[in-house]
């Protein structure tokens, strides 16, 4: 008879019990959302800057450019047409030469003949009479002289290079000198090669 009412009182204990087994299984509850995003924390000290890289190799000189470089239109030319003398010079209005053009750049004036263009200085010798000197004389800072005279004392009469004249100014370092290069010598340069070298338009 104990016993009897031993187990009436335990078996309601085993019966909750079940439910509760049962009713903790996983699969049975849905995953609740997600909480909200906590405060974002302090920002840490910025790190230092890291060093400097190393310089890159310098670079191959460049070719010349324009830059600088002042070249006139062709100009008609001013001598006589005869020269009665052997001596005769007209002048080039260059607003742009300067005392620093003229000590450290390159002064170069042609002269044109129909297709061909000749450099000055130039002389030509021909038969008796017909030798003739062709050169420049800068009289101040804008003013280039073409100046002409005969070799042997006599009268120029029609001057071969009564055509059109040029004048193209190259200040000095154009292009500068580094290392083992140097300016070329424009005065040997034919004017075909300076023309392409510095891009002059006729």
């Amino acid at each position: 008879m104990k016993a009897t009412r031993i187990f009436k009182r335990l078996t309601p204990l085993y019966f909750l019990a079940t439910l509760l087994v049962i009713g903790c299984n996983p699969e049975d509850g849905e995953q609740g959302p997600i909480g909200p995003a906590g405060p974002q924390g302090e920002q840490g000290p910025a790190g230092q800057d890291g060093a400097d890289g190393e310089d890159g190799a310098q670079g191959e000189q460049g070719e010349p450019g324009t830059a600088n470089v002042i070249y006139s239109d062709w100009i008609p030319s001013g001598f006589d047409d005869p020269i009665t003398d052997d001596f005769d010079q007209f002048e080039l209005d260059v607003p742009q030469l300067n005392e620093t053009l003229q000590n450290s750049g390159v002064i170069l004036v042609y002269a044109r003949v129909g297709t061909l263009i000749y450099p000055i200085p130039i002389t030509f010798f021909g038969t008796i009479g017909e030798n003739y000197n062709w050169r420049l004389l800068t009289i101040n800072d804008d003013i280039i002289a073409v100046r002409i005279n005969s070799t042997d004392g006599g009268a120029i009469g029609s001057p071969f290079l009564n055509g059109e004249y040029r004048y193209v100014l190259i200040p000095g370092g154009q292009p500068a000198s580094s290392g083992k290069q140097t300016p070329p010598d424009y005065t040997k340069m034919s004017y075909e090669e300076v023309a392409k070298l510095f891009g002059i338009k006729d």
